[in-house]
């Protein structure tokens, strides 16, 4: 790769070149503090309030270094695009590192963020490679938010720390004293005390000439002046004096807090050895989470992508909740459904959150402000697929919890009374089921999954294919867990629920070679032959994954999905809208070829390799989830301008565009929930039930002695799976069961023959 690689040894991945096609960066965060820092070290730092996720910028973005030789006078930004030589950034899950030469000068810099409190660490280590002592100057700039021109503020120096404060803003007389327990102190620590300093951008910088070296650089000296409402900064100039070989490191702490005299009692503790104990917390945190439910596949970098880039995006949408307060609760509840796959307790609270939020009638309102705010924009629309995911991504927690005692926990109504959770799912399930319209299809409302399908429903009798395919699979799911657990008093419904949906769906939507996307209001078909051939993956895939698609129908499907295909995955709707549609409504004024309209948009793609499951085939689910990571060698990042560390929203797809293949390069998506379900549990097929371990894979016809290790209830097992043996061994032993045996707090080595009938 042109711009960098996986080190598949330390586990990073190092970009040689700062001028990358766009900004590839990645967060450091915990549930407190978010930091984006990209190739140049340069990136946003944002204070989370974790209850009702509202945020406050600490600093924009303009974090900069400068290396100045105090006797040849020479200048090196450090993380500048000028000098690209000796150019080596580092991404690891839980820390980022920058390493040049100047001048025989080694420099490092490591950036985190600590497992709590709302701050960040850095640590720059400069080397003297060369055979004479050697003095340097290095300079530290980080920049504050903006001042409020209308509340004054300043930055000062206290001690060894730079401190902006800015009275938080209010309106009314009374509003005072609420603010008073509220006051927000930014600030720059450092654990030397640095020779000079500057709190003011226009001093530091002599102008705005952004482009040039500041004027405290080129003078070797800061000003110490005092910045006074204005745009503020923290600077620090520390001047090293390095004898041969050896090496001095000075170490920063960024951060915001509520009282002034915090920094101070940080300022007592603050050290060296204090950094390097948190960032050694903060790897055994990232350790914890990447040596959980990991595998081993004949692409190295697939695996590296799976075991670690992928679950910590999913940690970030989960614990971040995607950075907002106004959210639909599909995204909350699937991205909790991918945390469930290695850290099932935790997600469980945020589950919770949402399906209490749910009616005592079942009904489930899809977007909601979580601080409560009054709704407006999309909160005030009825989107009709909440209650599925409620029923999903339940299902897939208990399992992943493997523990079906929790069904019985009391989860409250947002209308008053509580039920149990498995009350809660059999209440969405009826609810969901029962909302149909005149062909006995699920009632489209403001929008399915697909939010901006606005125009089908909105006289309220238009209908959703894909909301019906949803109601079967939940149904499918929760009539497995029902059976698992041995369940009298549901089972029947829910089977019943499922075969009249069926009947309905295979009477009614079938086309030959597809099943359309149901009836709008005035009843007329949409997306289907006579609507420009148009045809919705959703509906073709869930088909497949609840059980409608079967035998002829189901190879049908899958001939479809194949002509609806390009290189990166296949279209979500084909072919999109060039102009107005009124039957669809806000989807058709969407550039073709970008999110919903036309493009390979990945969550969608998602669904559509875990639906292979049905098919069992590994080969056409592995080609799905390689083409839709930045992994894809048909589309590298040369063309797709991505960080290879996450799956993206979208791939710009109208063929013909030079932009055809492009990523959105947007890093909020369900999909990495479903990418890492769909590894796991498809194509490893080692699923996890309320009774154990169930083993059902879709290993690719060319893959041999390939792994699995998965973590269940505190136990390991290690899952080898070879060509040319037959039958399961667990632990050297000859296993014919269906559920893998368990003993807590035990390893079992395990060798699936890939022969076994």
């Amino acid at each position: 790769m042109k711009y960098g690689c996986f080190n598949n040894k330390s586990g990073g991945f190092e970009i040689n070149i700062p001028r990358t096609p766009t900004p590839w960066k990645m967060p450091l965060f915990n549930d407190n503090y978010v930091t984006f820092i990209d190739q140049m070290l340069l990136g946003k730092s944002l204070a989370v309030e974790p209850i009702n996720h509202t945020t406050k910028v600490i600093s924009p973005g303009n974090r900069e270094f400068w290396l100045r030789d105090r006797q040849s006078g020479k200048v090196l930004q450090l993380n500048g695009s000028k000098d690209e030589r000796n150019y080596k950034l580092t991404h690891y899950l839980d820390r980022i590192e920058l390493e040049r030469t100047f001048e025989d000068i080694t420099v490092n810099v490591c950036v985190f963020v600590p497992t709590e409190d709302q701050k960040e660490y850095w640590k720059i280590a400069v080397k003297n490679n060369s055979d004479l002592s050697r003095e340097v100057s290095l300079f530290s700039h980080i920049g504050f938010m903006e001042y409020s021109p209308y509340m004054g503020g300043d930055c000062r120096r206290i001690g060894n720390a730079i401190v902006k404060y800015t009275f938080p803003a209010h309106t009314f007389y009374e509003d005072k004293e609420k603010c008073d327990n509220r006051d927000e102190y930014y600030y720059l620590l450092s654990d030397t005390s640095p020779d000079s300093c500057d709190m003011s951008e226009y001093n530091f910088r002599g102008g705005y000439l952004t482009d040039s070296v500041p004027l405290s650089v080129a003078n070797d000296c800061c000003s110490d002046i005092d910045g006074e409402v204005e745009d503020f900064c923290a600077v620090m100039q520390h001047i090293m004096k390095l004898k041969s070989g050896e090496t001095k490191t000075v170490c920063f702490e960024v951060g915001v807090t509520n009282g002034k005299e915090k920094i101070a009692d940080f300022e007592k503790t603050f050290t060296l050895q204090f950094v390097e104990n948190e960032l050694l917390k903060t790897k055994k945190h990232w350790c914890s989470i990447s040596d959980t439910n990991t595998v081993c596949t004949p692409n190295a970098d697939f695996n590296e992508f799976t075991n670690l880039w992928v679950k910590k995006q999913i940690v970030y949408l989960t614990r971040t909740n995607r950075l907002g307060n106004y959210c639909p609760k599909r995204n909350q509840l699937q991205d909790a459904m991918g945390y469930s796959l290695f850290e099932p307790q935790k997600a469980k609270e945020y589950m919770y959150k949402v399906f209490a939020t749910q009616r005592s009638d079942g009904y489930v309102k899809q977007w909601y402000f979580t601080n409560g705010n009054k709704d407006v924009g999309l909160a005030l629309l009825e989107h009709c697929d909440a209650p599925i995911w409620v029923i999903v991504c339940g299902c897939v927690l208990v399992n992943q919890l493997g523990d079906a005692s929790v069904l019985g926990d009391r989860i409250p109504y947002c209308d008053g009374g509580d039920a149990t959770l498995l009350e809660h799912l059999i209440a969405a399930l009826r609810y969901i089921s029962r909302d149909v319209g005149e062909h006995g299809i699920c009632l489209m409302r403001d929008g399915d999954w697909t939010d901006p399908i606005n125009g089908i429903g909105r006289k309220g009798k238009g209908e959703s294919a894909w909301t019906s395919m949803g109601v079967m699979y939940a149904a499918k799911l929760l009539k497995e867990l029902l059976a698992d657990i041995g369940d009298t008093n549901y089972i029947n419904e829910v089977s019943q629920i499922w075969e009249t949906t069926d009947r309905v769906v295979n009477s009614v939507l079938w086309q030959g070679d597809r099943y359309i996307g149901g009836f709008d209001d005035d009843g007329i078909p949409y997306a289907d032959r006579s609507d420009s051939d148009r045809v919705l993956l959703n509906v073709q895939t869930w088909a497949l994954l609840s059980g409608a698609a079967r035998g002829e129908r189901a190879q049908a499907v899958k001939d479809t999905i194949k002509k609806i295909t390009c290189e990166f995955g296949p279209y979500t709707i084909y072919p999109g809208f060039d102009k107005w549609n009124a039957q669809w409504g806000r989807i058709s004024l969407k550039k073709n070829g970008t999110t919903e309209n036309g493009a390979v948009y990945c969550h969608a793609a998602m669904f559509k390799a875990f639906s292979d499951t049905a098919l069992s085939d590994g080969d056409a689910m592995f080609d799905t989830l390689l083409r839709v990571t930045p992994l894809n060698p048909d589309n590298p990042v040369e063309i797709n301008r991505q960080l290879p560390l996450f799956i993206t929203n979208y791939y710009y797809s109208l063929k013909g565009s030079h932009n055809f293949g492009r990523s959105s390069c947007n890093y909020d998506t369900g999909s990495a929930a479903w990418f890492l379900l769909t590894v796991l549990e498809g194509l490893f097929g080692v699923k996890s039930t309320v009774n154990g371990l169930v083993l059902e894979p879709n290993i690719p016809q060319n893959w041999d002695n390939v792994s699995c290790a998965r973590n269940y209830k505190g136990s390991t097992y290690n899952i080898t799976f070879k060509r040319g043996a037959s039958g399961i061994f667990v632990d050297g032993k000859s296993f014919d069961g269906k559920v893998l045996p368990y003993e807590q707090n035990k390893n079992y080595n395990i060798i699936y023959g890939l022969d076994k009938v």
